[in-house]
């Protein structure tokens, strides 16, 4: 089945920019967003709402919470000038969009940005299927099962926080991730992790797992953005 993108708009011109960008993906048009039944008639990998032809009315924000529990695919907002705007705080803190783009940005952004949302869900979903409760990334294996990881072999003493950091890293791999982005994934709270506190608890994970960690294999520093775990993974027989 084609994976497709649902995209809530009356604007043409902006449905035809993104059909542009998105290549050999199925854009779907919907002039407003779709009632709860509607959604099972698509098999869609992403749902783009466009904010600058929506007003954001009391009944329309109770249907975009339902939309929220509903779909678990990302779910972006687009419009003009939303850049830090107080609607684009309260779709990502209060109505947890994952991205609020601004039709301001470049071609060449936007779908940068449309495009590592979708390869994080897909990937996101792969790491989910896995039948299995132990995974072998590199000469680490890591079970889930009893929140241990081995490296040759040998047993890691590994903390909790450093475990959660590195599952949050393995559910990722391969992507850039900001030191925001990884806050609210394993801290769940920017407030409780300073830049000090993420780079010291990576540094304690890069001396476990690294032979050595002043030339990381794995976890790489990726200078003016943050970090990336760089790796193939399969799953343990």
């Amino acid at each position: 089945m084609t994976r497709s993108i649902l995209l809530v708009t009356e604007n043409a011109n902006l449905a035809a920019r993104l059909s542009r960008l998105i290549g050999d993906w199925k854009l779907i048009e919907a002039p407003s967003l779709p009632p709860e039944f509607l959604l099972s008639r698509y098999d869609q990998t992403m749902i783009i709402f466009d904010i600058q032809h929506q007003v954001l009315v009391a009944n329309q924000r109770a249907n975009l919470e339902l939309l929220r529990q509903q779909f678990s695919g990302p779910l972006l907002a687009i419009g003009y000038h939303q850049a830090g705007s107080a609607l684009a705080c309260t779709l990502l803190e209060n109505l947890h969009f994952d991205d609020v783009l601004d039709c301001l940005m470049t071609d060449s952004e936007l779908r940068a940005r449309i495009s590592q949302k979708i390869w994080s869900a897909t990937h996101r979903e792969r790491i989910a299927s896995i039948p299995t409760q132990t995974l072998q990334v590199g000469r680490l294996m890591i079970d889930f099962q009893h929140y241990q990881v081995t490296a040759g072999g040998k047993r890691l003493e590994m903390g909790p926080l450093e475990f959660r950091l590195l599952v949050f890293f393995v559910q990722n791999a391969n992507v850039v991730l900001t030191r925001g982005q990884i806050a609210e994934g394993v801290w769940h709270n920017r407030r409780d992790a300073t830049m000090r506190a993420i780079d010291s608890h990576i540094s304690k994970l890069r001396k476990l797992i690294e032979l050595d960690a002043k030339m990381p294999a794995y976890l790489v520093t990726v200078r003016g953005f943050g970090y990336q775990f760089k790796t193939e993974m399969e799953v343990a027989d």
